[in-house]
């Protein structure tokens, strides 16, 4: 793709992700915008949507369409439409999820399927179709929209803010091998742990469910999966094989009774798309499952004459610790030039309201006590925080004599972890960005930087 010159607009569609990737000032219209008229979809345009998609979406299955359009978290009318008289010229929707945030809950939106026809992609309508989509988002009731694209320019210019690129991981399969053989790690025979690692199963859904929802109710990036979400998820197939960990006799004493039994626990499990690991999830007190499944990963590769495998981890990973013990793997972090995930706070007071248990258990944990109140200013938005408990309050009002002033770009990366203890020493200075140096102290307090990390896995696109 290359960048256009003076003033020549280039809105390039992303075909991996449905998304425009790069915008550039428009040049006046070669086709007159008056005449298209933008609105929610119905499920009547459910056929209008399809021969869109088969006509200009050519990149993505209809799998892929099918499953986005059955998204159990959504809505038919969580599709925005741009219509010429009865032609669809444009598509876009958003589908609803709950993001964990520590103690809190947050909604989101995560945009999808921004698509224009090409002779309008050099104006102003994919502009105009993300607003009417963001419009319709804030009404109902998600506070922070997310998308991922390979581009982030053209969010940009709609105030998005770039906040995450997944740091993948790179092994070679048979110096790790060889490291965990040498450190004793490498278990076989009557040594291994007596542990299942096997494709999953349609009766494993709900033992999955529960053991996700256990391992992230406390992380900070990690969606909400019900068990509909998750047989959504495995119906859409955006992965070549999800493995879970069981135990060899049913776990716990109890034997699974058959086919139809859910008395087998899930102890772990990852997802593999290609020969990237795009999530695993290993319990923290259970190394050596965690060597189990990166050995059972592996060994998988070897067999397919692969020497090298890629991994998607969090800070903190089980996995990780195991990575760390094998010297000579020859691993690297790294960040792959893949998509980039953008972020856009849609409704400021709301977003605060849904995060105050977070910022008041953070602030406990760093020791303060007793009611705290903090000003806040985003952009020209003017808030105080009371944080008391159960009585933690937000509210629009004059700042007081502690307060903090943020652009919206600096807080956006604040909340979604993009700051390490050093960038908010920077960010927070006294009779700069904070009135005194009490106002810094308690925003570092109520504030520190998540450990924040986004799973590619809910919205990786079903495989051609």
């Amino acid at each position: 793709m290359t960048e256009g010159t003076g003033s020549t607009p280039i809105v390039a569609v992303n075909r991996c992700r449905g998304t425009a990737e790069h915008f550039v000032h428009p040049k006046p219209l070669r086709r007159h915008l008056g005449s298209i008229v933008i609105r929610l979809a119905s499920a009547c345009d459910l056929p209008a949507i399809h021969a869109f998609a088969r006509a200009y979406m050519t990149d993505l299955p209809p799998a892929e369409i099918a499953a986005c359009l059955a998204d159990p978290a959504s809505f038919p009318h969580d599709v925005i439409l741009a219509l010429e008289g009865r032609e669809v010229v444009g598509v876009a929707q958003v589908a609803r999820r709950v993001m964990h945030f520590g103690r809190a809950r947050c909604k989101v939106g995560v945009v999808r399927w921004l698509r224009v026809v090409p002779e309008l992609r050099a104006t102003e309508l994919p502009c105009q179709l993300l607003r009417r989509l963001e419009d319709h988002a804030r009404t109902s009731g998600l506070h922070l929209g997310l998308s991922w694209t390979r581009w982030p320019r053209f969010f940009q210019l709609q105030d998005w803010v770039p906040v995450y690129r997944p740091p993948v991981t790179e092994i070679m399969v048979d110096p790790f091998l060889a490291d965990l053989s040498a450190k004793g790690l490498l278990r076989s025979g009557r040594r291994r742990k007596r542990v299942n690692i096997r494709p999953i199963r349609r009766w494993d859904i709900e033992a999955l469910a529960g053991f996700y929802a256990r391992e992230t109710c406390t992380d900070f990036g990690a969606f909400e999966r019900s068990r509909t979400y998750w047989e959504w998820l495995l119906n859409r197939r955006g992965f070549d094989q999800l493995y879970v960990v069981t135990r060899e006799d049913g776990g716990g004493g109890a034997s699974a009774s058959g086919p139809g039994s859910l008395e087998q626990p899930v102890l772990a499990y990852y997802v593999r798309r290609g020969w990237r690991i795009v999530e695993a999830l290993v319990p923290s007190t259970s190394l050596t499952i965690a060597v189990e499944m990166l050995v059972h990963a592996c060994r998988e590769a070897k067999e397919q004459n692969r020497n090298w495998l890629l991994l998607d981890l969090p800070e903190g990973s089980t996995l990780r610790a195991v990575m760390k013990s094998a010297e000579r793997a020859g691993k690297n972090a790294t960040v792959f030039q893949g998509p980039v995930l953008v972020a856009k706070i849609w409704d400021l007071p709301e977003l605060l309201r849904s995060l105050l248990p977070q910022f008041d258990s953070a602030a406990r944990e760093k020791g303060e006590e007793g009611p705290l109140v903090l000003g806040l200013q985003v952009g020209a938005r003017r808030l105080a925080l009371f944080l008391d408990g159960e009585c933690s309050y937000v509210i629009h009002c004059q700042l007081g004599a502690e307060f903090v002033r943020l652009s919206l770009k600096s807080f956006t990366q604040l909340i979604l972890g993009q700051l390490d203890s050093a960038g908010l020493e920077e960010l927070l200075r006294p009779g700069a960005t904070a009135s005194s140096a009490e106002a810094a102290r308690l925003a570092k307090a109520i504030l520190p930087p998540p450990s924040f990390w986004r799973s590619t896995l809910d919205d990786l696109p079903a495989i051609l």
